[in-house]
């Protein structure tokens, strides 16, 4: 995370820095950000507002297979250049926050009714020991991964993929290792970036 990064005044980053600083609670799909801001050609979205999550400005998670944004937790202490602030009426148009994943979930199953045993037929033991809580395997396995890395040593993904495999990585180092391991990303084609681990 870098605390001493600003976008450029005028760059696509900072106007939607600025619009969220002006709506919070606001969230953003990729193409409502195409629409929003007026961007007639592909955004390339780890480029333009990727040192923007990574400072913590900006937030994104994975929503029923799309990308949401919303304001990062740093956002409230950053102040946008004042052609960032034009008015949303002259500048872009407010969308509709995006429907929220449980909003798009079909409607629950009424619970099954499960029959329990008679009283009798409990058991209850004594001085038996209590296993740790599990995490999901594939998480286990992935920090496990990451965590093997050596500086210098990289892996590619498509770029969506890595993206969200570096905030994995970051979020590790976080709870692990006080943020003293780095990891960094780069676009190396059309289709794909890579993350190397720098610290």
């Amino acid at each position: 995370m870098r605390s001493d990064y600003s976008p450029r005044p005028g760059s696509l980053a900072a106007r939607v820095c600025a619009w969220f600083k002006s709506n919070p609670e606001g969230r953003l799909t990729r193409e409502q950000i195409r629409q929003q801001f007026g961007a007639e050609t592909p955004i390339n979205f780890a480029g333009q507002l990727g040192a923007a999550e990574d400072a913590d400005l900006l937030a994104s998670e994975l929503v029923e297979g799309r990308f949401v944004y919303q304001a990062g937790p740093r956002l409230d202490k950053w102040a946008p250049a004042m052609e960032d602030t034009a008015p949303p009426s002259v500048a872009w148009k407010p969308a509709a926050a995006a429907p929220a994943a449980s909003a798009q979930r079909p409607p629950k199953r009424p619970p099954k009714r499960v029959t329990v045993c008679d009283a009798d037929e409990l058991v209850i033991e004594d001085d038996i020991p209590m296993p740790g809580a599990s995490r999901p395997l594939e998480v286990e396995r992935m920090q496990a991964k990451i965590a093997s890395m050596r500086v210098g040593q990289s892996f590619q993904r498509p770029h969506d993929e890595a993206q969200a495999l570096i905030r994995r990585a970051d979020n590790w180092s976080r709870r692990h290792r006080d943020g003293k391991v780095k990891f960094a990303l780069r676009r190396i084609d059309d289709k794909h970036s890579r993350v190397w681990r720098t610290e």
